[in-house]
């Protein structure tokens, strides 16, 4: 009988997965581990295995009852994509609960996502009249809307601002960005600005990226698949894959899709990385074997049964994508990928607004966001060179300005039937967990279009960057 010795000491030799095997054994037979349940469901969780981890959770939670294993849970079914239940699981805990701002967070982030705007926002001004209340949940506020027409919260907004700069507390710079957000929404572009930067300069402080790093892994991408490879005829795929700078527009194509009656959702689903492992990695010769081929889409299409159910087309959102984009075109030879761009500065003040995740280190520096920008377009260039029929390049400008002409385009490029409710993709209530969780709510619109011109000014050390590094790459200056 498979013991929990046996499954930290697969984990130790690199072995995930015996790990998975050995879980699947320690579930089936019911195993006393108590509270190591938590790290069981952590590791399976990290491995997009859903069914185990949520599994693992549930024992967690009976084996230590109370509220950090109830969070754990609920944050568990929310990646898992089981937003319902995540729902009526954190409203269980807010009532045996109803004095924990955590909770209350947790739900009104949900409510967010799930486009419960009012009752978000209730959520979070509760949170906010407790002192427990913490800088990322007046940014959530802020971004809620919470703002608009209450002088006297945001008034509080600033007094907290001044308090955390006095007390030189860790989470200064998430508090400037939501005051950033409070002046933005005021109509106060300059305060705004001023206020990003200074924010921007915080986040450096505690967040890194490696230029060197992130251009040798480019290189070595376009290295390893210098041509077009032949592909290998694995089962059908059920994803269309949409990917693009941040903030250049892939959530809303991502929602047009969802909108589709054979859809049966998407996201920043993040699985090419963790499929890779059944080929090495990223970084494998261009000439796959069917072997290897068939193992990795046979892995990738199991995760995605396990996050949507075996029916439907999924879309795969993953920011890294122009990563996986040489496996993905020989191993899942019938998935379309629809590739975005917009205005570059557009872009990079959008993204420089955004308080981004560690792996977007970049981000918090208009020097460092050039050069990853510039590496990025000598990767798009270079797929769309080797697969200019399975990649379709989307304008975000020319999507918004004309969407009866581009809708159907991007329809017909993933297999599908035009469906009226495409073009009302705004009315389509579904999760939308990504940072433009509110624009996608409207119907499209154009006035982002020229949205970074007020602040060119502050933009210039990207652009100068950027097109620095796009000359050292032998792209020329971009026109812009």
């Amino acid at each position: 009988m498979a013991s929990i010795r046996d499954f930290v000491a697969a984990l130790n030799q690199g072995k995930p997965d015996t790990a998975l095997t050995i879980v699947r054994d320690l579930l089936v037979s019911a195993a006393p581990l108590g509270t190591q349940w938590g790290a069981v469901a952590r590791f399976c969780a990290a491995t997009a295995e859903w069914s185990l981890a949520l599994d693992a959770a549930r024992r967690f939670c009976t084996a230590a009852p109370g509220l950090e294993s109830g969070l754990f849970l609920a944050d568990l079914l929310v990646r898992a994509g089981r937003f319902d239940a995540a729902r009526e699981w954190v409203e269980r805990i807010a009532a045996e609960h109803p004095a924990s701002a955590e909770v209350w967070h947790f739900l009104g982030t949900l409510l967010s996502q799930l486009d419960e705007a009012e009752a978000a926002l209730a959520c979070f001004d509760r949170v906010l009249a407790m002192p427990e209340a913490t800088a990322t949940s007046w940014l959530s506020w802020v971004h809620a809307g919470g703002c608009r027409g209450r002088p006297e919260a945001v008034a509080r907004l600033v007094r907290a601002v001044d308090a955390a700069r006095r007390d030189h507390r860790s989470d200064f710079a998430t508090l400037l960005y939501a005051l950033a957000k409070a002046r933005e929404d005021d109509g106060d572009g300059d305060a705004a600005e001023s206020l990003y930067v200074e924010a921007a300069a915080r986040m450096r402080e505690t967040r890194s990226y490696s230029a060197d790093d992130d251009g040798r892994f480019a290189r070595a991408l376009i290295q390893r698949f210098p041509r077009r490879s032949d592909t290998i005829e694995t089962a059908p795929s059920r994803s269309i894959f949409v990917t693009g700078l941040p903030r250049s527009g892939t959530t809303l194509v991502e929602q047009i899709l969802a909108s589709h009656s054979t859809v049966a959702g998407g996201g920043e689903l993040n699985l090419l990385g963790i499929a890779s492992r059944a080929v090495g990695g990223p970084m494998v010769p261009g000439d796959l074997h069917a072997t290897t081929a068939s193992a990795f889409a046979a892995l990738y299409h199991h995760l995605l049964a396990e996050r949507y159910g075996a029916a439907g087309r999924v879309i795969d959102k993953s920011l890294n994508t122009s990563r996986f984009t040489g496996i993905v075109a020989t191993a899942l030879p019938q998935a379309p990928i629809l590739w975005l761009k917009r205005d570059v500065l557009d872009v990079a003040w959008s993204c420089f607004k955004t308080p981004f995740s560690v792996e977007m280190g970049w981000s918090f520096s208009l020097e460092d966001m050039g050069i990853h920008f510039a590496l990025e377009d000598m990767l798009r260039d270079h797929w769309l060179q080797l697969y200019p029929d399975r990649i379709l390049s989307v304008s975000y400008a020319a999507l918004v300005q004309d969407p009866a002409s581009w809708i159907p385009r991007i329809a017909s490029h993933c297999g599908m039937t035009f469906e009226p409710q495409m073009a009302q993709s705004h009315t389509v209530k579904r999760a939308v967990t990504t940072s433009s969780v509110r624009q996608v709510r409207e119907p499209i619109y154009t006035r982002a279009l020229g949205s970074s011109a007020p602040h060119r000014a502050v933009l210039d050390p990207f652009l100068r960057s950027y097109q620095a590094a796009r000359r050292s790459l032998g792209l020329g200056d971009a026109a812009l």
